[in-house]
């Protein structure tokens, strides 16, 4: 398998976007990007899986008002890394996901 493999992604809820990369290694899968936040509390997740095996999670600081850079590394910590990362844009009243596959 290649040593990385780059995504683009983009997630939205309501008026809140974020948009960016999942760089797929050995060992992780890097989100980074941005988080463009109306209203508070906006915060980026991502899920790892290799199969149907999930392998980590990770989260941006939730955000208010504004664009935010997200730098989110999400564990992947099996042979070849995550196959697929699920990225979820999640607010108080709830969230929009998508899929990034390497």
């Amino acid at each position: 398998m290649s040593a990385s493999v780059v995504r683009d992604f983009y997630v939205d809820y309501g008026a809140s976007y974020a948009s960016g990369t999942a760089t797929f290694t050995n060992r992780w899968v890097i989100l980074e990007g941005t988080l463009h936040a109306v209203g508070c509390d906006r915060a980026v997740y991502g899920d790892s899986y290799a199969g149907s095996n999930h392998l980590g999670s990770a989260s941006s600081t939730p955000r208010c008002d504004g664009n935010w850079p997200i730098d989110i590394p999400v564990p992947a910590n099996v042979v070849g890394g995550a196959d697929r990362v699920l990225i979820r844009l999640v607010a108080p009243d709830g969230f929009e996901a998508v899929w990034a596959y390497r």
